[in-house]
């Protein structure tokens, strides 16, 4: 009797098994399946690996970061670019093809990212930076990232760290270079000194010498002139370079920018050299370590001398990593279309300008009449 009624309790311990199943709707187990799978997939795309610091979401609107500028036509992209946010270097033979349909001369300035910075006042380099500061930004709508607010601010503030503080806290400067303005609490300037930047410019009227001018004498002049636009909590280094680079200092430190250190970072930069080549990596590695807020590059190289697309890229994404926008002043005898130093002004979202030699000399002729405007407009009628 136990081993018939053991048998019997199998039995419906089976059948009740397999009756549990029977009775699950297919709509049930439909719906517990895609729940599993969207889980797992929820999970997967959780541990997506993206890299820390960078955004890689492209905005044309909201995004505050580098914006994608060369959406269109086909071929191959650049998957380095699009992975870290940054937008594609511009392709030569489309600028080729713009600088043939467009005449470039007299062009000394262009808008980069949306943001235009204006045709500068002809032969007023020196401008209030504030005013060149808000010129470049008013279609923006705003004063860039050290803007006011709670939030960063350059120097010490009232918060824990350096340069974190409330609101614009000391340490905020506005300067510029040539009519490029920049605001920060951290600059660095970094400026060619090769042989060619020795070349003596002649500005003559009716065969007869007006000024003459030298890109380092000009160069040297708007430095000194900068670095006095700063506060004594900013901190700045300046970087020379040929085929190599020297810092104030010997180091790669920023340094306060106190009255006695300005003191001696201009004598620093009235006994620099021009000699040897031009090498701008050099002087770009050595100024991006230092992590300053703006960079100031002043160069008058020629295309021989341009870095690489390569090299571009991977010196915007240094910059792109450490917030850091870059100026560049390009002085040159003729406005150039091809110039990779362009790309990366744009990719930092920094500026770019060409200053002719004739500018600089005709600046500085107006320089010398400036107690006499008089003077100053028979002379510069004279060239015309």
């Amino acid at each position: 009797m136990r081993t018939n009624a053991a048998a019997a309790d199998s039995a419906r311990t089976e059948r009740a098994s397999v009756f549990d199943l029977e009775l699950v709707p297919p709509w049930l187990a439909s719906l517990v399946i895609h729940m599993c799978l969207t889980l797992v997939l929820g999970l997967l795309v959780q541990r997506a690996v993206t890299e820390p610091g960078l955004d890689i979401t492209l905005s044309n609107g909201g995004d505050m970061g580098l914006s994608e500028f060369d959406a269109g036509g086909g071929g191959s992209g650049d998957p380095l670019a699009e992975s870290i946010g940054l937008p594609a270097i511009d392709d030569p033979l489309t600028a080729a093809k713009a600088a043939a349909a467009v005449p470039l001369e007299g062009i000394i300035e262009e808008s980069v990212d949306g943001i235009a910075t204006g045709e500068a006042p002809e032969y007023a380099f020196a401008e209030e930076a504030a005013s060149l500061f808000a010129a470049s930004t008013a279609k923006a709508g705003s004063v860039g990232e050290g803007g006011t607010g709670s939030g960063s601010g350059g120097g010490d503030g009232a918060g824990v760290g350096t340069g974190r503080g409330d609101g614009r806290g000391p340490g905020q400067a506005i300067t510029s270079m040539f009519g490029l303005a920049g605001e920060g609490g951290d600059f660095v300037y970094v400026f060619d000194r090769s042989d060619s930047m020795n070349y003596v410019y002649t500005l003559e009227a009716d065969d007869a010498i007006m000024t003459t001018v030298t890109p380092l004498e000009a160069a040297k002049n708007e430095l000194s002139r900068s670095l006095g636009d700063l506060k004594a909590d900013c901190r700045f280094q300046v970087v020379f370079y040929n085929d190599s680079a020297v810092a104030f200092g010997n180091s790669s430190e920023l340094f306060a920018a106190t009255p006695s250190n300005i003191t001696r970072v201009r004598e620093f930069i009235n006994n620099m050299a021009a000699e040897m080549g031009t090498n701008h990596l050099s002087g770009l590695e050595q100024a991006i370590k230092t992590k300053p807020q703006v960079i100031f590059v002043l160069t008058d190289a020629e295309e021989k001398d341009d870095p690489s697309f390569e090299v571009i890229r991977a010196l915007a994404l240094q910059c792109k990593r450490a917030k850091i926008k870059i100026n560049i002043v390009h002085f040159c005898s003729q406005a150039r279309s091809d110039s990779t130093l362009r790309q990366l002004a744009r990719l930092t979202k920094g500026q770019h300008r060409f200053i002719t030699l004739r500018e600089l000399a005709i600046a500085k002729l107006k320089s010398k009449y400036r107690s006499n405007p008089r003077a100053a407009r028979e002379a510069i009628s004279a060239l015309d």
